[in-house]
């Protein structure tokens, strides 16, 4: 008995989106399972033989025979079979040999051309404003009036801080 033979038999008269709920499967991939049209992974392998009350190795045997037997093609590995835009080819012109390559139909910067990072991104003007942050801290740190009330502790601290909220 097939692999997709099992599942049909087990699941009977039950409905496929509460068996495959319970199983912890994609509705879609069990639809294609029990149909023959594709087998499970090796992640819901597992999920499977539980369902049809196998150990793994027999389901991993049965899905290698189904394998074996399928006429389910396998898939061109990415980027291998695809359609698109076909590659240019070289021109053999004179006139054309004298002109620069470029490449069209790409996204993105042409090569060598500098980003936006290369522009005046805004990094030397937010290093100035660290740096006049920095001056007016240092100005700040040195007044001694700043270094008292920061010597100032528990209900004093609060005083003064309530009294400069009032003056800011």
């Amino acid at each position: 008995m097939s692999f997709s033979q099992q599942l049909t038999a087990k699941i009977g008269e039950a409905s496929l989106a509460e068996v495959a709920t319970a199983m912890g499967v994609a509705l879609p991939g069990l639809r294609k399972a029990i149909s023959g049209k594709s087998l499970p992974n090796a992640r819901s392998l597992g999920k499977y033989a539980a369902f049809l009350g196998i150990s793994e190795d027999e389901a991993k045997a049965l899905i290698a025979s189904a394998k074996a037997t399928s006429p389910v093609k396998a898939r061109p590995a990415k980027g291998k079979g695809k359609t698109g835009r076909k590659a240019k080819t070289a021109k053999t012109d004179a006139t054309d040999a004298a002109a620069p390559k470029v490449a069209k139909g790409k996204r993105g910067r042409k090569a060598g051309a500098k980003g936006k990072a290369g522009k005046d991104s805004g990094l030397s003007s937010s290093l100035s404003l660290i740096a006049e942050a920095i001056t007016k801290a240092e100005a700040i740190l040195a007044d001694p009036l700043v270094n008292q009330l920061y010597t100032l502790t528990g209900p004093k601290r609060k005083a003064a801080e309530a009294i400069l909220a009032s003056i800011l």
